[in-house]
């Protein structure tokens, strides 16, 4: 069986471009997230389940993965940390702050500015 990665390598390359790259940009996102969520559930013996529209990303990769819904707090934290995942990546001021901030709030934001020095 592929690997996670290989697995998305190859659904996303069935993928087929429209011509406007701003649609598929949010396209491939979208789409990103319906195939890993369906990769996950496959792995685990379970049937990948379709995609709402209408629900957040957070909360439809959320649902698609585990069949079930979140609170609104757990959400709004996953919400967040996907854009701080697209926006900045694993670099060394941001993996700092996420391992700090996983153990003491209070201390995140000055371990990330001192990873940049």
């Amino acid at each position: 069986m592929p690997d996670g990665m290989d697995a998305l390598r190859a659904a996303l390359g069935h993928v087929r471009a429209t011509g406007n790259d701003e649609q598929d940009t949010v396209f491939l996102a979208g789409a990103a997230a319906v195939f890993a969520a369906g990769w996950g559930r496959l792995l685990t013996g379970q049937r990948p389940i379709e995609p709402i529209p209408s629900l957040s990303q957070a909360g439809d990769y959320f649902r698609m993965l585990t069949g079930t819904t979140a609170a609104p707090p757990f959400l709004n934290g996953l919400d967040s940390y996907l854009c701080c995942v697209i926006d900045h990546g694993l670099n060394a001021s941001t993996l700092a702050a996420r391992v700090v901030a996983s153990t003491d709030r209070t201390w995140s934001v000055w371990s990330s500015l001192a990873s940049r020095h």
